[in-house]
């Protein structure tokens, strides 16, 4: 197994403190921590949001209301 050397991009960013501050309070984690987990999330978003466009669009024909009235 290969291990990778993971570079570190030393930053300054000007953040909500407000936002900040809830963010902290969520992930229960330090600022890098929730800084680099947010990072994170942007990036799987953007993954998904491509997977998903190679597969265009799915019409269910399920009856949700047809289900909820058969009780």
């Amino acid at each position: 197994m290969r291990s990778q050397i993971e570079i570190r991009k030393k930053t300054t960013v000007e953040i909500p403190e407000s936002l900040l501050r809830e963010a902290l309070r969520i992930s229960g984690k330090s600022i890098n921590e929730t800084v680099s987990l947010g990072l994170r999330l942007v990036a799987a978003r953007e993954a998904s949001e491509d997977l998903l466009s190679m597969f265009g669009t799915y019409k269910s024909t399920f009856n949700f209301k047809k289900l909820r009235d058969d009780k």
